[in-house]
């Protein structure tokens, strides 16, 4: 008997971020490094490469992570000209 395992891919060329578990495994730069890629959306303006569509986080780390997601793209200052 042949088990076939259904695979998902990013067929939509979007780009999307993957934040595994053990990127909190400690509260440290590294950490602080993957929040600020996932506040990349936040200044999306036009097409760049390295701004994220939408971000996968681990749900062991979700709550946490998205919290100081959240705090970091509020603490944005937006310049209007």
């Amino acid at each position: 008997m042949v088990k076939i395992l259904q695979e998902r891919r990013e067929e939509t060329r979007k780009s999307p971020n993957i934040f595994f578990e053990s990127v909190a495994d400690a509260d440290d730069d590294f950490f602080d490094k993957a929040v600020e890629g996932a506040v990349m959306f936040a200044l999306k303006n036009g097409e760049i490469c390295t701004c994220p569509s939408r971000i996968l986080v681990h749900e062991n780390i979700y709550d946490r992570f998205m919290e100081r997601v959240i705090k970091r793209t509020n603490a944005i200052s937006w310049l209007t000209l």
